[in-house]
């Protein structure tokens, strides 16, 4: 399931040009873009209503479901977290949620705290990258949040960060 937490954070922080552009492949000055940025300029709240009612929908699929954008199989496909954060929009610290599901003292919680990446306790994130109190001895998480883990830890520390596993490395210069 999608975090519903995460919808103010994508539509304040979306470029909405490029979302639109490069998964609809549309010219950049084509009167079809210019109109659906103004469909969704002019439909925001209502944007935003709606996604709250369905948080498990992606973004593409419903401005495509409100007939805000044609339909098309890469925007519906389109995750807008992962592409925002491929496409370097935002970090994936201020977007992405882990579920805490202890105290520190490893008491049960009764339900699960989603929290960003960026506000986890220290100790809680090597706890993870670490694998403390797994059974294993293994890391809470596989790629690519551990390498977004290895990076919070890194940014706490001054160190330079791990590069992004998420990112397109056949990107145009």
């Amino acid at each position: 399931m999608r975090r519903p937490e995460r919808i103010s954070i994508v539509l304040k922080a979306i470029p909405w040009f490029n979302f639109i552009q490069n998964n609809l492949g549309l010219p950049k000055m084509g009167k079809q873009l210019k109109d659906i940025l103004t469909n969704i300029e002019n439909n925001l709240p209502r944007i935003q209503r709606e996604w709250i009612l369905n948080p498990d929908m992606r973004l593409g699929q419903l401005l495509i479901a409100l007939g805000i954008a044609p339909d098309s199989l890469t925007l519906w496909n389109s995750e807008e977290v992962d592409w925002m954060i491929k496409n370097d929009c935002i970090e994936p610290r201020d977007i992405l949620f882990w579920g805490r599901n202890f105290t520190k003292t490893m008491k049960p919680l009764e339900r699960t705290q989603w929290i960003l990446i960026k506000d986890m306790d220290t100790d809680h994130i090597e706890a993870v990258v670490t694998g403390k109190n797994h059974p294993l001895n293994l890391p809470w998480c596989k790629e690519p949040y551990l390498t977004y883990f290895k990076n919070e830890l890194k940014l706490r520390n001054g160190k330079k960060k791990v590069s992004n596993p998420r990112r397109n490395r056949r990107r145009k210069a």
